[in-house]
């Protein structure tokens, strides 16, 4: 088996009411070289309930018995990775279909980039798009990379879109 290009890693900590939507919205990707590393964060919920309907060989799934913490969780997924690339993708997030594909894209027409980030959009508890949500407006602008300034004080990167 070769290695993917991307790693996705998923902490989980009593997310299992999300979970399911957020592996499918990996499982949909229009990109498949990926792999899955899901972390259980010690969850007293159904998630290794949920974790148990995927048989996807390129989701692999692991437990921390105790929760420490979401870094622990996020370094252990680093660990474990094999991609060339990376993403963080917590549990209660979705990725829309076609993110991964125009990230690889872009990143392989631009190789002088190391990281590329996406807009959000927030989603109500109805599973509705929420743009009056704070959120929203302040990653959703654009920002000149390039000038130090505004790459210090006003980058804006949502971790489930890099």
């Amino acid at each position: 088996m070769t290695n993917p290009l991307i790693s996705i890693i998923i902490p989980a900590y009593n997310y299992a009411r999300f979970l399911g939507a957020c592996i499918d919205s990996v499982l949909s990707q229009t990109y498949d070289n990926w792999e899955l590393i899901v972390i259980d964060n010690g969850s007293t919920d159904n998630t290794a309930e949920v974790l148990g309907r995927y048989t996807d060989a390129r989701i692999r799934k692991y437990r921390i018995e105790i929760n420490e913490g979401p870094v622990k969780a996020w370094a252990m997924g680093y660990g474990l990775s094999r991609g060339e690339f990376f993403a963080l993708l917590p549990a209660d997030d979705a990725f829309t279909p076609t993110k991964l594909q125009r990230q690889v894209e872009f990143l392989r027409n631009s190789p002088e980039n190391t990281c590329v980030g996406t807009f959000i959009e927030v989603i109500d508890d109805d599973g509705q798009p929420d743009k009056g949500n704070w959120m929203h407006d302040w990653i959703n602008r654009s920002v000149n990379y390039t000038d130090l300034k505004e790459w210090r004080w006003k980058h804006h990167f949502c971790i489930p879109t890099a």
